[in-house]
């Protein structure tokens, strides 16, 4: 097992982490189906340090998406946090409008999770137009 840390702030870094991995070609391949998970754990703000940025997972997504990936964000909160209060407060309730991929995770509330696909034009990988 490898691990690779860099101190930063800024988001977009997280391709120079994966680069000290043999970068993310290593693990993502052409049409591979790529589930973000980004630790939203409970209704906490991503500046708390609890869960991930979403500039960063965003980041994340544009990566695995130039891989030829297909990046989804997910994520199911403890018990018993509803998880579109958590998604909203971590700042991922327009994670889909704002950066152009899908989110999904809403289902654990027993809540379909209608309307978290980009919308067409959404802006995505490096933040031109999809």
């Amino acid at each position: 097992m490898s691990v690779a840390i860099l101190k930063t702030m800024n988001p977009r870094d997280v391709s120079r982490v994966l680069d000290r991995l043999g970068g993310l070609r290593r693990f993502v391949s052409r049409g591979d189906r790529v589930l973000v998970k980004p630790n939203i754990c409970a209704p906490r703000s991503s500046a708390s340090g609890a869960v991930t940025d979403p500039e960063l997972v965003a980041e994340l997504c544009r990566l695995v998406e130039e891989c030829g990936g297909k990046p989804m964000v997910a994520d199911s909160p403890i018990f018993p946090f509803p998880a579109r209060a958590a998604f909203r407060i971590a700042g991922y309730a327009d994670f889909p409008k704002k950066y152009g991929f899908p989110r999904g995770g809403d289902r654990c509330d027993g809540v379909p999770d209608h309307g978290d696909r980009p919308e067409e034009g959404a802006p995505h990988r490096s933040g031109g137009e999809a």
